[in-house]
């Protein structure tokens, strides 16, 4: 067999050979021990010439042992290599070992924050064992550990076990929404019935048209403060209110409070109505006022805005 080999340039001539660089030397595979002839087959190969200098160059790692240094090209200098290359091996798999080793009780002081995931897929597990900003995967070899085992199928089943939970706190939370909603239809069915207009009772017993959205509206309108009307005028929140407009206001609240959740979030705009022209092409002033506005709900948890004009705002107040 031919074998590649590296002959040091300044052992050469220390040693008064003269071939030095790279050299091919012929080698009876007899001549080789045959617990070195694994090295041979795992070495790279070209035209017939086994290439033993790919640990020398660009395969050989930051910590793997120095390669001998080759004085001659002969039998023994290959035999050299190819002990070098077992005992490259041996010492990457030592290596690899102890890394994995430490991986492996990383994982164990905080599972939590390493990836130890199953050969199966599952989002609960990548929810659950989330990686931390500096975590190293575990390989192949570190996740069939029988400790990292363990401690997977623990994280599992605590994670199946809170996934469960939360599934079955929506499933409360979404049944009794259903049954607030229903109590809520239920409850301005029976307003309807006793305190609806002609239209909307005929509606009910006739089974024609969207009884609900015409019950909302009746009822809303039916609770809605004095001198409200349905509506916002889209205005921005007043910065600075008049005395007048804080004692609406507080009134306003005290009728939230007594309204049972009839009423909510009452507040002071101010609008600004631009200049306009009328149909008969007569301008219209700009006109400024501060309005009180407020949420008016429905049995069944529909809302509609109503707002209520308080006074007049000076031109030159810009700022509400």
């Amino acid at each position: 067999m031919k074998f590649n080999i590296e002959v040091d340039r300044t052992a050469a001539i220390a040693a008064c050979n003269e071939a030095y660089g790279l050299q091919i030397v012929e080698v009876a595979l007899s001549e080789i021990p045959a617990d070195l002839r694994a090295e041979i087959q795992d070495a790279p190969e070209k035209e017939g010439v086994v290439d033993l200098t790919d640990l020398i160059d660009n395969c050989r790692r930051q910590d793997d042992p120095k390669p001998p240094v080759l004085s001659e090209a002969s039998p023994q200098a290959v035999i050299e290599m190819l002990k070098y290359r077992s005992h490259v091996r041996e010492h990457r798999r030592k290596r690899d070992a102890e890394k994995r080793e430490e991986q492996i009780l990383k994982a164990l002081e905080a599972p939590e924050k390493h990836w130890i995931e199953s050969n199966g897929s599952g989002e609960h597990r990548r929810a659950v064992v989330a990686p931390s900003p500096r975590f190293v995967p575990l390989d192949k070899e570190a996740r069939a550990d029988p400790r990292i085992k363990a401690v997977r199928d623990r994280v599992e089943r605590e994670a199946l076990s809170r996934a469960q939970a939360e599934f079955d706190e929506m499933a409360r939370e979404a049944q009794r929404q259903r049954e607030e909603r229903a109590a809520g239809q239920q409850k301005l069915h029976e307003w309807a019935q006793a305190n609806g207009s002609d239209r909307l009772r005929m509606m009910l017993d006739m089974q024609v048209g969207d009884w609900q959205a015409v019950a909302r509206e009746e009822y809303q309108d039916a609770h809605a403060p004095d001198g409200f009307s349905r509506g916002t005028k889209g205005g921005e929140r007043r910065r600075k209110p008049t005395l007048k407009e804080l004692e609406v206001l507080r009134q306003l609240r005290d009728e939230v409070e007594a309204s049972g959740g009839v009423l909510s979030d009452p507040t002071i705009d101010w609008v600004v109505e631009e200049a306009d022209l009328n149909e008969y092409g007569e301008e219209i002033p700009e006109r400024r006022y501060s309005v009180v506005e407020v949420q008016v709900s429905s049995p069944d948890g529909h809302y509609s805005w109503y707002s209520r004009e308080i006074a007049r705002i000076s031109t030159g107040d810009d700022e509400g």
